[in-house]
């Protein structure tokens, strides 16, 4: 499939189509799972809303996830870069194409996630998908040199610190406590 083909199956409702039944799926289980653990009402349906809350930001990274598997090659470099570039692009798509772009952990590619964190700011949702990805790569990357190491460490603490609405200086705590014993158990 190709990027071009992917886009037409996304404007087609290819991927609403696996989402509802991912969310029906997990809706199921969760209800499922509620119901033997003794649970009813009002848990119920926290945790129905925790599990489709779940699902929306890690359901882009899945298709993302496929995509690279199926058509990833360093040689889409110079494709992904215009597509990333591309401002008249969808800002998702163009969030998408950073991440493959990134799975392909092809030149630049830290800088160019610092630049989408910046572009979808005031989103909430496009930072979660970034701030799973990121830790993904920062906790699950044995390769990673030390100065991507601390850019990610700092992408993760600056999505931390605005989400939570904390003050900068908690950064290094939030680096030091929290995300460096992330890396320690690659």
């Amino acid at each position: 499939m190709s990027i071009l083909e992917f886009e037409e199956w996304v404007e087609g409702g290819g991927p609403e189509e696996i989402a509802k039944e991912i969310l029906e799926y997990l809706s199921s289980f969760e209800t499922e799972s509620a119901l033997k653990l003794g649970r009813t009402g009002e848990e119920l349906e926290d945790m129905k809303a925790d599990a489709k809350n779940l699902s929306k930001i890690f359901q882009p990274l899945f298709f993302q996830a496929v995509i690279s598997y199926l058509l990833g090659t360093p040689k889409l470099q110079i494709i992904l870069e215009e597509e990333i570039d591309n401002l008249d692009n969808h800002i998702f798509l163009r969030l998408m194409y950073v991440m493959l772009y990134a799975d392909l952990k092809l030149p630049g590619y830290i800088y160019k996630i610092e630049r989408i964190v910046k572009e979808v700011s005031q989103s909430t949702y496009y930072r979660e998908i970034i701030y799973a990805k990121v830790c993904s790569y920062y906790s699950v990357r044995p390769s990673l040199s030390r100065w991507e190491q601390r850019r990610m460490e700092n992408i993760i603490a600056d999505i931390r610190v605005g989400r939570e609405g904390l003050h900068p200086r908690d950064k290094a705590t939030i680096i030091g406590k929290e995300i460096r014993p992330l890396r320690s158990q690659v």
